[in-house]
């Protein structure tokens, strides 16, 4: 993308002021977004049920049978995506001890399933349940955007169908709570990881008293599923409480389902997983997709086709990006943002603007720094990804923080060894550049839609409704 070399050529001629480039690019960048979410229903398009995931996870699968009783199983799949953003997602199907697991979803039996949502489309799939006895595992979804996915259980006597119940896709985590009764069904899946999987369940009565516990092993992208009394044979048959699923170690993760039975009738239970502590590498790969769909939606002319995500463990706080397409996230980092999704994405988004910045050989914003360039872009991709462009404020607080700590953050934090700037003057900077682009007229109108829904409550005088800032002469 080339649109600002006639201005820098036009500014180095006149000799005018940085101010006037930088204004004259900002507002083409955010006339550029503004475009994008040109449309009222745009506003609240961009953000994404919180149940839409990249990465959904299905605990359980129960597909066959014999003709006195057989399941049957469905995938839905909805892609909230706005703009005519498609999301392609590929699913895997695991048997209970790991293996490959081959359904007939119509078009014979598959280990995997392979297809495109167009923007508010849905793709659905219904099992055949060909097999002659009743089979189990799981399965684990990888899209390229955020989709909404549910997965639906049909039970089915003597040829009719009786009941169906259904269950989102879930989240990995390292533990799981639900309401629980001795005939309980319990499901866990350990679809994340080539180790085997050790958790603990433990059964609390109504007073919050432990009156049960077991240790359960799951091979490595494996599944288990038993009603809770099968394994805790000493419950009496009255029980009821709670059910507390955990692998005692907040890296392990896994997913989990549970199943309401009770006096023959099923139900399904909510969503135990925790919000808190997350599994970062899920919440880390969610931004990464959404931001580079949003950069390649503002930069459609730069091939960003070969950029690669690498999530590393190495025990320091680091981000940085790489000129052959690299952009690695420590999980130091992203547990330093903890459970701020904006703040994370922000951190992503800046090194995907250095992406842009590295592919096109230039600069947009701040010609002589590409640091401020790319907050300034990153804030941008954040915007058009539905993420909060504050967060930027939020993450360099906590940067700062670290910063102040010798061993936390790294010497070369962004893979730089120049401090290029202050965290507290890119948070200068950055306000300086909302106030500059809701200045715009063009662009008002989207400022004041935006801190009406997000940012009710905000003083008058802070963007994004702001006055135009003086220009130096």
């Amino acid at each position: 993308m080339r649109f600002d070399r006639p201005w820098r050529w036009a500014c180095d001629a006149l000799e005018c002021n940085f101010h006037l480039f930088y204004d004259l690019c900002m507002i083409h960048l955010i006339n550029k977004a503004w475009i994008l979410l040109a449309f009222p229903g745009l506003l609240l398009a961009q953000f994404e049920p919180q149940s839409a995931y990249v990465h959904p996870y299905f605990p359980h699968l129960a597909d066959g049978g014999d003709s006195a009783q057989s399941w049957q199983t469905s995938l839905i799949f909805h892609n909230p995506n706005p703009l005519g953003r498609a999301s392609t997602c590929i699913v895997n199907f695991y048997g209970d001890d790991g293996s490959p697991l081959r359904l007939d979803f119509g078009s014979g039996p598959s280990e995997r399933l392979v297809f495109t949502i167009p923007s508010q489309g849905r793709q659905s799939f219904r099992s055949r349940a060909t097999s002659p006895s009743i089979v189990t595992g799981s399965a684990v979804a990888n899209c390229s955007l955020p989709v909404q996915a549910t997965v639906l259980f049909r039970a089915i006597q003597n040829g009719v169908p009786q009941i169906e119940i259904s269950a989102p896709g879930a989240t990995a985590s390292a533990a799981y709570r639900s309401a629980a009764n001795s005939k309980l069904g319990v499901a866990v899946a350990n679809t994340f990881s080539s180790a085997a999987l050790h958790v603990t369940l433990y059964a609390y009565d109504s007073k919050g008293v432990l009156v049960g516990e077991k240790a359960v092993d799951v091979a490595p992208h494996g599944h288990r599923s038993f009603n809770l009394s099968d394994l805790m044979t000493s419950l009496p048959s009255a029980f009821e409480g709670t059910l507390l699923i955990s692998s005692g170690d907040s890296t392990t993760v896994f997913g989990a389902w549970t199943l309401n039975v009770e006096d023959g009738l099923l139900s399904t239970l909510p969503d135990g997983s925790l919000a808190w502590p997350i599994s970062h590498h899920d919440r880390i790969l969610q931004a990464y997709r959404k931001l580079l769909d949003a950069a390649q939606q503002l930069f459609p002319s730069v091939d960003l086709s070969a950029t690669q995500l690498t999530i590393s463990g190495d025990p320091v706080i680091n981000a940085f990006a790489r000129r052959d397409g690299v952009v690695q996230i420590n999980l130091a980092l992203s547990q330093l943002i903890s459970d701020s999704p904006s703040e994370l994405a922000f951190i992503v988004a800046h090194e995907l603007a250095h992406i842009v910045q590295f592919k096109s050989g230039q600069l947009y914003l701040y010609p002589t720094n590409s640091e401020l360039d790319a907050d300034t872009l990153g804030m941008m991709f954040c915007l058009l990804a539905g993420y909060d462009p504050y967060a930027g404020s939020g993450a360099f607080g906590k940067l700062m923080m670290a910063s102040q700590r010798t061993g936390l953050l790294a010497q070369a934090f962004d893979d730089l060894y120049d401090p290029h700037t202050s965290f507290s003057n890119r948070m200068g900077k950055m306000f300086d550049s909302l106030m500059i682009a809701c200045a715009d007229p063009a662009v008002a109108s989207f400022c004041s839609q935006y801190k009406s829904l997000i940012h009710p409550n905000f003083p008058p005088g802070l963007p994004l409704v702001v006055a135009p800032r003086p220009r130096v002469k």
